[in-house]
């Protein structure tokens, strides 16, 4: 029986692995939780290389590419072969801000499902939390003219990193006094702190 259903899994991740080539356009994390030894058929079954921490994220923890959308159909067939073990998947596509999610798998069961609306806040900071890209929070607004700090998309940035609790030196110092006052309103005095401490390297 075991034997058939790794037969199942390698199939299934072979549709996937031709689907991921088509383009690397939204990044995917499984995190499994269940028997180790039910984890680990799960994990060999991708053939993911050990040595790749850009692949292999943690021992239970996996991330891949694949084309336009969350391969959920495959995803789900996985796991009813292994209906012990419970997968968290997280998907966002690479342009951030859109098509973001999260749920829960268990025996082909979703559960616990999330996905905010494109373009919310939401969805920016899931977006960033999944592909790793901060670009919009960090080097967007590291050379932000103050001029156009009110333009909408400009706007939605800053409050982002501000929501991220992002924080450095680098940062033009009209924005860390955006951020200073801010945190201040919402009695976050400990960011604030933080910030203060930024504006004053910057002298």
């Amino acid at each position: 029986m075991m034997i058939a259903t790794v037969i199942v899994v390698k199939v299934i991740i072979k549709l996937l692995i031709k689907k991921f080539n088509m383009g690397f356009e939204v990044v995917n994390i499984l995190t499994l939780f269940g028997k180790s030894t039910d984890v680990v058929d799960i994990i060999n079954s991708l053939n993911v290389d050990e040595n790749d921490i850009t692949t292999l994220l943690e021992p239970n923890k996996v991330k891949f590419y694949s084309n336009q959308f969350c391969p959920y159909v495959e995803l789900a067939k996985i796991s009813s072969n292994y209906p012990n073990v419970t997968i968290k998947v997280q998907f966002a596509d690479e342009d951030i801000g859109h098509n973001v999610g999260q749920f829960y798998l268990q025996n082909g069961e979703i559960s616990e499902a999330i996905y905010p609306n494109g373009g919310s806040d939401e969805a920016y900071v899931m977006g960033m939390e999944v592909t790793g890209d901060k670009f919009f929070v960090t080097d967007f607004l590291y050379g932000l003219d103050e001029n156009e700090c009110e333009e909408e998309f400009p706007k939605t940035c800053i409050k982002l990193a501000f929501k991220m609790r992002m924080c450095n030196s680098i940062y033009p110092t009209y924005i860390l006094d955006m951020f200073e006052k801010w945190a201040v309103d919402v009695e976050d005095y400990e960011y604030a702190s933080e910030i203060s401490e930024s504006i004053k390297n910057q002298i």
